[in-house]
Formats: structure tokens, sequence, C-alpha cells
């Protein structure tokens, strides 16, 4: 443990305070995390021209520039706007413009095939802008418990995790929400040790941002936050510290003040940038408004009946809002161990931890769980018991859904992870058995960390460690594996090996026009054709058809494939 801690940390209550006057910047610690980053960034930036645009990014992008263009919002309003800010900057402020009429997902915006490489990368570029966040965050709180070195290791194991890579260089919200969320956990934590004013509104103004990056934060904050409040009581009462202790009146008076400026904050947004409609198209809220009561879901009418009554929120907001709880109320297929289901499976999302995870950091995390288990002074179980209730609560909740399609949905777990996983880099006073050797061992694992990451590149997010590799298809798909990523790498294998023509189902918005493919024949459902047939595995897998049969392509997964393209599409011949 840190030089900081004292007899109170058992409560886990004054150590933030107390580290305050000795947590001053380092500036070979700004060094390091400067080191981290860059070298993050260099490795995100060499996949954007190997993945063509992933199935949501098109439609982000199109929103951004919508942003920008109009100042309106009507293209997917299901999602909220703060990352799509971000997505659309670069490509506005260097000359790229939407061309109506918008069309489905974005196509008519990047299938001119001169500025698709130039409008995706620039999309993605601003995804990045979210990095110093999270990594502020996710140091500020690993060294405020265990100390600097702890801090950096937590930093490594992030920027070296191949699904946080993997979505922090695609024009898509997850890793801004990553980023945002677990912003405002910081800033709940720190409210619920020291109930002050200023910690208050810290976290009122980074659960809006957070709420303004995805609506999934919605339900991972407040979790979160009452696993929080219970810890803090329960330590409250074993340590008795008055002086953190709030009055009735005081916790109203914050409580609203929390909720006005977290309102306020999603207010001056969403009035900004995004009025409820768009006159180049005619797309207003009122059009979403108008489907939700033809598929008649019954929490999206009542969040629209409410709106309507009471319009606390934006029109966009809620209308986003009640789409989304439309879509996940209906559910969507989702595959696991080869079987498939339309609302998925209470286990899902550990499985995708247990084998989208490296093998060393779920090594880590267990390690850090003996630590403290052996840690007889319980210095740091008080402090870590926030970590590890933050990612089990996000994990419940995630559980709990029945919208079970990739890891990205539970994202902002990884930080967490990772910096209760830094306990094991501790500084302990005084020594404590073992923990030497405990050290010894951590570093070995993250260097094991680091060195999986770099040879899982450029196919951060197909991963899959070593319990699942080269099986992945029979584990998981949909954005776990096959989101549409490969068909610029198709595009480049047809060129290379003189095919001049092709049969090709892929799972996708970009078209094969876009990314330079010619004389590609789309292979219908039931149709066996001879020559050379591309197929997405999502679609081997009997997901993600749109209508099509589930047994559409089935034929094929009994024939030997000539070649994998990437992780995600199968090529075979098949002769006369």
């Amino acid at each position: 443990m840190p030089e900081q801690t004292t007899s109170s940390t058992e409560s886990g209550l004054r150590a933030p305070q107390q580290a305050k006057a000795s947590h001053r910047p380092d500036p070979l610690v700004l060094l390091a995390l400067f080191l981290l980053m860059q070298i993050m960034v260099v490795r995100v930036a060499a996949t954007y021209r190997v993945f063509n645009a992933t199935y949501d990014e098109p439609t982000h992008i199109l929103a951004g520039l919508e942003l920008y263009q109009f100042g309106t919002y009507s293209v997917n309003v299901g999602h909220p706007p703060l990352a799509r800010l971000a997505i659309g900057l670069l490509p506005y402020v260097l000359g790229l413009r939407m061309m109506p009429p918008a069309g489905t997902g974005g196509r008519r915006l990047i299938v001119i095939e001169r500025e698709y490489w130039k409008t995706v990368t620039l999309a993605r570029m601003g995804t990045l802008a979210f990095l110093p966040i999270l990594i502020f965050y996710v140091y500020r709180w690993s060294s405020l418990l265990y100390g600097k070195i702890a801090g950096l290791a937590a930093c490594v194991l992030v920027t070296f995790s191949p699904n946080i890579m993997a979505h922090a260089g695609l024009a898509t919200n997850d890793f801004a929400a990553t980023a945002t969320i677990f912003a405002a956990a910081y800033h709940l934590w720190r409210w619920s040790l020291s109930p002050s004013w200023a910690n208050c509104l810290l976290a009122a103004v980074t659960t809006g941002a957070a709420v303004l990056s995805k609506f999934s934060a919605l339900l991972y904050l407040p979790a979160v936050f009452v696993v929080f409040q219970l810890i803090a009581m329960l330590q409250r009462r074993k340590s008795r510290a008055p002086e953190n202790r709030l009055s009735f009146a005081k916790g109203i008076a914050q409580a609203a003040a929390f909720c006005g400026v977290t309102l306020l904050v999603i207010w001056a947004v969403y009035s900004l940038h995004a009025r409820p409609s768009a006159p180049w198209t005619g797309k207003t809220a009122a059009a979403v408004e108008l489907q939700l009561a033809g598929q008649r879901p019954k929490l999206s009418r009542a969040l629209l009946g409410i709106s309507e009554a009471a319009p606390l929120f934006p029109r966009p907001f809620t209308a986003g809002l009640a789409a989304l709880v439309a879509i996940v109320d209906g559910g969507r297929d989702a595959y696991l161990l080869g079987a498939i289901s339309h609302f998925g499976w209470w286990y899902y999302f550990p499985v995708v931890l247990a084998v989208k995870s490296t093998l060393p950091m779920l090594l880590l995390i267990g390690l850090a769980a003996v630590a403290l288990v052996l840690d007889r002074g319980r210095k740091l179980r008080g402090s870590s018991a926030y970590l590890a209730g933050g990612a089990a609560a996000i994990l419940a909740v995630a559980m709990g859904s029945t919208f079970d399609i990739g890891a990205r949905h539970i994202l902002p777990i990884y930080p967490f992870l990772a910096v209760f996983a830094s306990v094991v880099f501790a500084r302990p006073a005084p020594p404590v058995r073992g923990r030497a050797l405990a050290a010894a061992l951590g570093i070995l694992l993250l260097a094991w960390h680091a060195g999986e990451s770099f040879l899982a590149g450029p196919d951060y997010l197909a991963y899959f460690n070593e319990i699942a590799r080269g099986r992945e298809q029979h584990f998981l798909g949909d954005s776990n594996l096959d989101w549409g990523q490969d068909l610029a790498r198709l595009e480049r294998y047809v060129e290379a090996h003189a095919i001049d023509q092709i049969h090709l189902t892929y799972f996708g918005m970009t078209t094969p026009e876009a990314v330079g493919m010619r004389n590609v024949k789309r292979l219908e459902p039931g149709e066996r054709p001879t020559g050379w047939v591309a197929v997405s595995v999502n679609y081997l897998q009997g997901i993600n058809l749109d209508g099509m049969p589930r047994a559409s392509y089935q034929w094929l997964k009994d024939r030997q494939p000539y070649a994998r393209i990437g992780k995600t599409i199968y090529l075979y011949y098949l002769p006369q």
C-alpha cells in the first residue's frame, strides 16, 4: 500500500483525501503514460486501412456529419450524439459532406470510392479523443489507492487490451462510452466517500457525458452507484467515521442537484447540436414515435407518453431511448457455443469475458483476489471492494439483458478489472509476506498480456484467447467475431489471385464497389453456383440473416474452405 494509507484505510474512506497532498504530477510517470498512449495510437491507426467500415460505423459517421452540416439529429436517434460529434468533426472540417437522400446506414455517404478510406479514417481518428480521458481516470484511480507503479500497471492492462484497442479504432460509440462511464464511476466513488458539493457536481457532469455517449450508461451507472453507496454505508458503520456522514436535508439537496446538472448537460448538447428534425429528409423524432406506436412496445410507448406529458428530456433523446427499448424488447438472434437464441442466455457475458479477455489478465485478476484474501491487515480490501463491486454491477446488469450480441456491450467493465488487478503491484506498508513473489508473478503476467496483444494485431476485434483460438466460430458470433470488417481484405485477395468473378454474401453495410471489387454477384439464399464463393461467418452460423431462412447457407458448412479471409469470410471454390 502507498505511503498515504493510514489505519482508516480499512474502510476505504480517507485514502483519496490523504493522498491528495502527495499525489503531484511526476514527470517520469507523465512520460510513461504518454508513451503508452502513443504506442496504442500507432497500433490502432495501423488498422485503419486494413479493415473496411464495420456494420455500425456508416450510421455513426452519417449522424456525426448531419450534426455539423445541418445541426439536426434524424439518423438513427437510438444512440445519443456525443461520440458522433467526435466522429464527425474531422470529416466535416476537411470538407466531407452528406449527400441527400441519406438512404439506409450511410451507404450513400461512403460508396464514392475516392472518399471511402478518407471518410472512414478521419471518422475513426475522432474516437481516439476519448483515450486521454480513459487513461487519466485509470491511472488516477489506481494510483490513489495502490501507488504509481500500480497506476502504470493498470494503464498497461487497458492500453494493451485487445477489446479496448479494437473499439478505440472504430467510428462507433463503444469506446467513448467506456471512457465516460468509467470517469463517471470514479466521481460517483469519490462522492460516495466524501459527499461534498464538488464531488456531487463532478459526478453529475461526467454522468451526463456518459449518458450522452451511450444509453447503456442509464443502466450501468445507477447500478454502480447503488453498489458504491452500499459499500460506503457498510464501511462507515465499521469505521465510525462521522465526518463522512450526510444529513438527510443535505442528501436530498445533493440528489436534486445531481439530477438537475445531469439533465442540464444532456439538454445543452442536444439543444446546441441535435435539433429534432432535418429539413432535407423530412425525418423527425415523430417518425420514430409513429413506428413505435405501430409496434406497440409497452415500455417504449410509456416513455413517449411521459415525455409528452412532462418533457424533461429533449425529444430526440426520448425518441431515441424509446427506439432502443423497442429493439431490445423485440430480441435479436444471439449465438453461443453453437446454439442460437432470440433472447440470449444469462451466462452469455461470463463466457464472453472468459474467451475474449487475455488469459494473463484473467490470471492477474485472480492473483489480485488471492492477495486480498491473504491481506491480513485488510488495508487493501476496503478500497478494492468498490472496483470489484463496480465490475460486478455492470456484469449483473448485462447478464439480465436479452441483447447478447457482443463484448462491446460490457466494454466498460475492463477499466474496473484493470484497476482491481493492479492491486498486485501495490506497495505494502508494512511488508506483507509473499507480496514480493506476487509482484514478480504480476510482472510476468503483465509482459505476457502485452505480448499477447502484439500477437493479436491487427485482428483485435476478432481476438479470442487460447481457450477458443482456432475455433472462434464455435464459441461466439456477431461483433465478437464478424462485424463486417474483412471485405477490403477479400478485395485484396481477389486482386492478388486474379479471381475474375465471385459470388458473395456479406454481412456488412459497405458495398463491394466501395472497396474496389468488380464482377461480384450476390449469392442468393439456397443458390448453389459453381466457381468462387465467399460467405461471412455470421451467415454460416445462421445469424443476422435479415429474414432469410436460417439454413440458407448451411450447405457450405460441410465443405472445406479454400481460404479464410481475415477472421470472418470463408472462401470456397466449387467445381462444376
